[in-house]
């Protein structure tokens, strides 16, 4: 619609770059991670298990 008006540069400025695009991406993934419920009581969210405390 901006390059209707006549305005490439804005619309061209609204579009994500590559980085932002993984970036944003990444983030969702790690808040994913974070809401999913963790089976092993001993393991951190998206780790590996760890040794239990003693």
């Amino acid at each position: 619609m901006l390059i209707q008006h006549g305005r490439p540069a804005e619309a061209l400025a609204a579009i994500p770059t590559i980085a932002e695009g993984r970036a944003a991406a990444e983030r969702r993934e790690r808040e994913r991670a974070q809401r999913q419920k963790q089976d092993d009581p001993w393991g951190g969210v998206g780790e590996f298990a760890q040794e239990p405390p003693l």
